[in-house]
């Protein structure tokens, strides 16, 4: 009785579990491939669980969407030609299919083997095969290697396994298989966020102008940063921060640009959200008038 509740808690709580972990881990390789390339530690944004999950939304939805589309409908497929076929024909096909699905499941695996022992990937163009080589694999030596050993020790008769032995043997799949799907969609989430950060960067000069007010001096420095200092005891904040670009701002924290900010030249900065700060965004132009913020 114990082995059948845990295979059906099995079959609702893992693949619960397994998706909410690979939204999260997809949001925060994301997030940390889209940072390095600008050359910021993404731990230091403190972004929430909730961020992470958002922001997996944006690359890794359509990409589960097709595959357990894809997946049903090989199922019913399976199960349509299965229940049209006579039973000598079905045996047959069992009898044919079950090593060639096997053979290509060792391949995979085989490939995926290759692919960790050269540094994790398979090519440069596709690096997240490696890992969906091991779960495709895994999933099929799963699937026709024990049924062609209890068709070959029994005669084309099926042995059933005792509760315990299906249960780890599921348990064992399954652990490959996520291994497998975190190790592809981290590859995957890193040229994904890589790829967006480049797109940003192209695309920096037209994003809103932010200017920073700061009641402090923050020796801000940058291609396209100015400074300017506000006199007069009625300036609630005494210096204007002009040519910054806002990227983030998450966990109590800003993560700007600076306007020329390239590759080659210029620093990501990062700083606190207080109120001893101030922005205003206008559209990107030319910088707007030299004026400080005046406390009411």
């Amino acid at each position: 009785m114990m082995p059948r509740v845990l295979r059906l808690l099995g079959t609702v709580v893992a693949p619960t579990t397994l998706l909410t972990g690979l939204l999260f881990y997809f949001g925060q390789t994301y997030v940390a491939g889209y940072c390095r390339y600008f050359g910021v530690n993404f731990t230091t944004l403190d972004l929430s669980v909730r961020d992470y999950l958002t922001r997996s939304v944006e690359g890794i939805f359509l990409p589960l969407v097709l595959a357990a589309a894809l997946a049903l409908v090989v199922l019913w497929l399976i199960r349509v030609v299965f229940q049209l076929l006579d039973e000598p024909t079905r045996e047959r096909v069992l009898r044919t299919g079950l090593p060639i699905v096997a053979a290509v499941g060792a391949a995979l695996i085989v490939l995926a083997a290759v692919a960790l022992a050269v540094g994790g990937t398979v090519g440069d163009t596709a690096p997240e095969l490696g890992g969906l080589s091991l779960t495709a694999g895994v999933v099929a030596v799963t699937v026709s290697v024990p049924r062609l050993i209890d068709r070959r020790r029994a005669g084309d008769v099926p042995v059933p396994l005792r509760a315990e032995v299906a249960v780890a043997e599921w348990t064992a799949a399954f652990v490959l298989a996520s291994v497998g799907l975190f190790w592809a969609v981290g590859s995957y989430a890193t040229g994904i966020g890589t790829g967006r950060a480049e797109e940003m960067a192209a695309a920096l000069p037209a994003w809103p102008d932010t200017v920073l007010y700061s009641e402090r001096d923050l020796a801000l420095r940058g291609p396209g940063i100015t400074e300017t200092t506000c006199a007069g005891q009625g300036s609630a904040y005494r210096y204007r921060y002009d040519g910054l670009k806002l990227v983030l701002q998450s966990g109590g924290q800003y993560f700007f640009l600076p306007g020329g900010w390239t590759t080659a030249d210029g620093a990501a900065l990062v700083l606190p959200r207080t109120d001893s700060l101030r922005l205003e965004f206008t559209a990107a132009g030319p910088a707007p008038p030299d004026r400080c913020a005046i406390s009411p």
